[in-house]
């Protein structure tokens, strides 16, 4: 029987920040990095999480939910904080010039601890969360081995490549015909496959993001030199805009989100 995520079960996500211990990193800059990284999550969507975000183990921040939707949610606030502000500023005051990617694992399961302790992060303890933590594990296996391209590769249980991402996704779930392995490959339809670069995942990342800008604001968010108090000029890249999105598989990608949503359907069925 799948899963209710929505009563009985959980999803929990260990995003783990990638190569921290191979670079010459500041260990001062990396805690102050993923606790700024765990509260714009929480300020995004904390008062909904079952347990919010925190750091774990020194490299990697973690919480979890009782909803699915959450999945797409947390993944999409994630690329917001990648294309931030708040990362950007913090990069420049810390000479941080690091490109910043992370291995997003992804679990579904349950939680055993009592409710009362769901908020400490040091206190769960159940498959949801064990997945997760496996699942960033395995996505740092697939990210070392790279793209599957030859027949033994498939036969050598390689998996989703993620390389315009910087959250390398992948999910575990506690099933033994496990709906994770086709959430795994929308997620990589979705956000690696229909983007070809970093300037198109920021273009998606702002249409998607709660802000509704208007077009013209995109445009200056993505760097579009214009006189942007002239109504002219931004009437021009508004419209350079449509059009790089008519051109773009925005529309495609946001129907593969549709449908990840829907598995929901799928995953709560009893």
């Amino acid at each position: 029987m799948p899963i209710n995520v929505n009563q009985k079960g959980s999803v929990y996500f260990y995003i783990d920040l990638i190569s921290s211990r191979n670079k010459d990193y500041n260990l001062s800059d990396v805690r102050d990095l993923l606790e700024l990284f765990s509260k714009y999550i929480n300020k995004k969507i904390g008062r909904s999480l079952k347990t919010p975000f925190t750091i774990k183990d020194g490299d990697a921040i973690t919480g979890g939910s009782d909803y699915f939707d959450h999945t797409l949610d947390i993944y999409q606030i994630c690329l917001e904080f990648y294309f931030s502000k708040d990362l950007k500023v913090f990069k420049k005051n810390r000479n941080f010039n690091e490109d910043i990617n992370f291995y997003f694992g992804v679990g579904f399961g349950t939680i055993d601890t009592d409710q009362n302790l769901d908020s400490d992060i040091n206190q769960i303890n159940g498959s949801s969360f064990i997945n997760a933590k496996e699942a960033s594990e395995k996505s740092k296996e697939i990210t070392k081995r790279g793209k599957l391209t030859r027949k033994k590769d498939l036969e050598n249980f390689s998996d989703y490549f993620f390389n315009t991402s910087p959250f390398k996704f992948y999910s575990i779930s506690s099933e033994k015909e496990s709906y994770s392995n086709a959430i795994n490959g929308l997620f990589y339809l979705c956000y690696e496959e229909l983007i070809k670069n970093d300037q198109q995942l920021k273009l998606f990342s702002l249409m998607d993001s709660s802000l509704n800008l208007e077009n013209y604001k995109i445009g200056k968010e993505l760097g579009y030199e214009a006189n942007y108090e002239s109504a002219e000029d931004r009437a021009k890249i508004s419209s350079k805009i449509s059009v790089l999105v008519n051109k773009s598989n925005y529309y495609l990608y946001k129907k593969v989100k549709r449908d990840i949503a829907r598995m929901k359907t799928i995953i709560t069925e009893k």
